[in-house]
């Protein structure tokens, strides 16, 4: 397997902390997308962007850190649940990359 299966093959949870600013608020941060294609829950900042996706198995958590440990507690002891997968097969880069090649 590539390095980078080995390494997202043993994250529990993806963590996504950002400071809110004009920016970093209205993006999409591909990171959390990539989290939820390799099925893995994910704490991040509640920026503007991911509260209207509304992604399940994202929780958006305020700067605290009392929050974020409850929060990341939560989600490893959830996990991830196949029934969200749908949600995030558009992220799937095997997903894309076929619907790429499609378009040739």
């Amino acid at each position: 397997p590539h390095p980078i299966e080995i390494y997202f093959a043993a994250l529990d949870v993806g963590v996504l902390p950002f400071v809110r600013n004009p920016f970093t608020d209205h993006c999409c941060p591909i990171k959390v997308l990539e989290y939820m294609a390799a099925r893995k829950p994910v704490v991040a900042s509640p920026l503007t962007e991911l509260q209207h996706m509304r992604l399940p198995g994202v929780r958006l958590v305020d700067r605290d850190v009392d929050a974020w440990v409850r929060a990341m507690r939560d989600a490893l002891e959830t996990g991830w649940h196949e029934a969200w997968a749908k949600d995030s097969q558009a992220f799937d880069w095997n997903a894309i990359t076929r619907q790429l090649l499609r378009l040739e």
